[in-house]
């Protein structure tokens, strides 16, 4: 679960900032969408 939190925050400062453009949090996206990254 740790890992999870982490890899939140590291794709808050991805370049790419798909978990922001898709207008929802990033507690929403935390397993699934942030494995792609």
């Amino acid at each position: 679960m740790k890992r999870v939190g982490e890899a939140s925050q590291i794709a808050c400062k991805q370049p790419n900032g798909k978990v922001w453009k898709t207008g929802k949090p990033p507690e929403r996206l935390n397993h699934p969408h942030l494995q792609d990254f």
